[in-house]
């Protein structure tokens, strides 16, 4: 962001970052409650989205838009432990959850 503003390159930009509810506290308590793992995906992205959030915040000023997005639950290797219950909490494909 510094060196955007440096450069005089933020009017007319727009950020978009994806993200997870993965690192929503309330919604690891609320739908992983009492298992654990998974520390590292889920601290990227508390990580993630509080970046996000300082950057909203940062660049109101200058009119920059920052938005998060969340593509849903998508059938990726990432996930495949889960294949389990992906027709059951309905993951798609990555090409289906993009257009989300």
């Amino acid at each position: 962001v510094s060196a955007l503003k440096g450069a005089g390159l933020l009017k007319g930009c727009k950020v978009a970052i994806i993200t997870s509810q993965a690192g929503s506290a309330q919604w690891r308590f609320t739908q992983n409650k009492d298992k654990g793992g998974d520390y590292g995906h889920h601290m990227s992205r508390a990580a993630c989205n509080i970046g996000c959030a300082l950057m909203s915040e940062e660049l109101k000023k200058d009119e920059v838009p920052v938005v998060m997005l969340h593509p849903g639950f998508n059938r990726t290797e990432m996930t495949s432990k889960f294949s389990h219950i992906w027709d059951i909490e309905g993951a798609v494909p990555p090409a289906d959850g993009a257009k989300r």
